[in-house]
């Protein structure tokens, strides 16, 4: 038995707010998304429902632009702030599209 494939960039952070409709979105740097991954987005306000997939267009690793296939249809909080006891608020953003092949015997 085995399990066989590239490990990936499962998450990052976004690194600015990203409006309702946005396509270009400032995220983490260094992931390895390419264009056709599917994205998640969690809730970041207290509609605990406004998560959300995105489909990557193109992401720059050295500058962390992000751009999606269509708008976001929800406002998700990006910006970084210290007025948390050093929680980190900024919105998740989950690699969902994996291709994992898995063998038995």
């Amino acid at each position: 038995m085995g399990f066989y494939g590239k490990p990936r960039s499962l998450m990052g952070r976004l690194l600015a707010e990203a409006q309702k409709g946005a396509t270009a979105l400032k995220v983490t740097t260094g992931l390895d998304w390419v264009a056709g991954d599917v994205l998640g987005f969690a809730p970041t306000a207290v509609q605990h429902l406004h998560s959300e997939e995105a489909i990557v267009q193109s992401y720059n690793a050295g500058t962390g632009d992000l751009v999606i296939t269509s708008g976001l249809k929800f406002y998700h909080f990006g910006a970084a702030t210290s007025d948390f006891k050093g929680a980190d608020l900024r919105g998740e953003v989950f690699l969902l599209s994996r291709n994992v092949l898995i063998e038995g015997s």
